[in-house]
């Protein structure tokens, strides 16, 4: 549920994300977005930083290890995302083209 003040509306861009934990754009404009990788309760996949296209679809750009994955900025032609507590802390810088 999304509570919002009276004259707002609430707008579902992409949905089907898994421990989704960060959201910006690229330098076209484009969303993109971070999943984790991780949550308490002992849920673990792969990390994704995704793009999310028409119709909400989800493009990989790129996947990593080391979750969970939990902020992403876009700065200078790339994307550096924060994460990582199961070996230690660390930012990656991603290319638009998924190179970690």
């Amino acid at each position: 549920d999304v509570a919002l003040p009276a004259g707002y509306r609430s707008e579902a861009v992409a949905q089907g994300l898994t421990v989704p934990t960060g959201v910006a754009f690229d330098d076209r404009g484009r969303v993109v977005v971070v999943e984790a990788g991780y949550s308490y309760g002992e849920v673990v996949t792969t990390p994704r930083l995704l793009r999310v296209g028409a119709g909400g679809r989800a493009e990989v750009v790129a996947t990593g290890s080391n979750p969970p994955w939990n902020g992403v900025t876009f700065y200078e032609g790339a994307f550096y995302v924060a994460g990582g507590t199961f070996r230690g802390g660390h930012v990656s810088r991603v290319t638009p083209g998924g190179r970690v």
